[in-house]
């Protein structure tokens, strides 16, 4: 049976880059503690990939969800303008060398990673 089915094409291995969303937190509280006030826009305009803009955005919400940003929109599909909050604590790992507490490093290609917020991409 196995000798009439065609020959398998060799399988080929995608280079992907690893963006994880404790590494984006960290930028982007980073980028707030100096700027205080940034336009999303101007966040994931340095963007390489949808999925460094998807994780970015996922980013923002973390630090929402922590109580250290609050974001504002002017109507529906208005520009997101992401604030510190003034007096917020700083984050116990804002640095992307301070040990990781979203659970690990990035997915692996066959979708088992460690959390749906560390992904990689194909170049």
């Amino acid at each position: 049976v196995l000798e009439r089915l065609p020959a398998e094409e060799p399988q080929t291995e995608l280079q992907r880059q690893a963006v994880r969303l404790h590494d984006r937190v960290a930028l982007l509280a980073d980028r707030l503690d100096r700027e205080g006030t940034i336009p999303f826009r101007d966040v994931i305009a340095a963007a390489t990939s949808r999925l460094v803009v998807i994780v970015d955005f996922l980013a923002m919400l973390d630090l929402i969800r922590r109580r250290y940003a609050e974001a504002r929109q002017d109507g529906a599909f208005g520009e997101i303008v992401l604030s510190r909050i003034r007096g917020a604590p700083p984050l116990p790992s804002a640095r992307p060398d301070a040990g990781s507490g979203d659970g690990g490093g990035p997915a692996r290609a066959s979708g088992a990673g460690s959390g749906a917020a560390d992904a990689a991409a194909p170049d």
